[in-house]
């Protein structure tokens, strides 16, 4: 994880000048480096990258390997960000698209590793749930604000089977998107 944090280039600096990278450019630099490097103990990295531009609330992403984000829109249901993007630091000139989605205020962007999926899908499953899951699970506490959702994510993975010994990590983070230009840097 320290490696990829100081690999990843997010962008490009020419005097006192500087352009930020498409997604999808970062993660074909980032999966070079991994490449060259080839770190002992890591046979690949999984990632997702979004970059926000608060004044028009254009998002862009791309992925690796990763679980597609999802957006879940103010009184909406969830739908996944796809992109093409497989796992990272195992072929060199890996080849990784910029996707782009317009958001609004009320939307929520949840990015989650797939320990999430672990932790609800086979509990669906096993309960002849065909939609629930953890996609299902993130629609149920869509109306909380970020903070509360995570927070209740939280009380729900600690009541569910085997949370005590999980079969995987379980990483979330919430945005909710405000107005336009409105950034809360607190």
């Amino acid at each position: 994880t320290m490696y990829v944090k100081r690999a990843v280039v997010t962008k490009r600096i020419k005097g006192s000048q500087y352009q930020i990278l498409q997604p999808g450019e970062t993660l074909q630099i980032l999966n070079d480096a991994l490449c060259e490097h080839a770190l002992p103990n890591c046979q690949f990295v999984t990632v997702v990258y979004c970059v926000i531009n608060t004044e028009t609330l254009t998002m862009q992403y791309a992925r690796g390997g990763h679980p597609s984000p999802l957006l879940i829109p103010k009184g909406g249901q969830a739908c996944a960000f796809t992109s093409p993007g497989g796992l990272m630091g195992l072929f060199p000139g890996f080849e990784c698209t910029t996707g782009e989605v317009q958001l609004s205020p009320g939307d929520k962007i949840i990015l989650y590793t797939d320990g999430m999926e672990a932790a609800f899908d086979q509990v669906a499953a096993d309960n002849g749930q065909r939609f629930a899951g953890h996609r299902g699970v993130l629609e149920s506490l869509s109306a909380y604000s970020a903070t509360d959702m995570a927070a209740r994510l939280g009380e729900r993975l600690d009541n569910e089977h085997g949370s005590l010994l999980p079969a995987d990590d379980v990483t979330m983070v919430a945005v909710d998107i405000g107005e336009p230009g409105l950034c809360d840097r607190s």
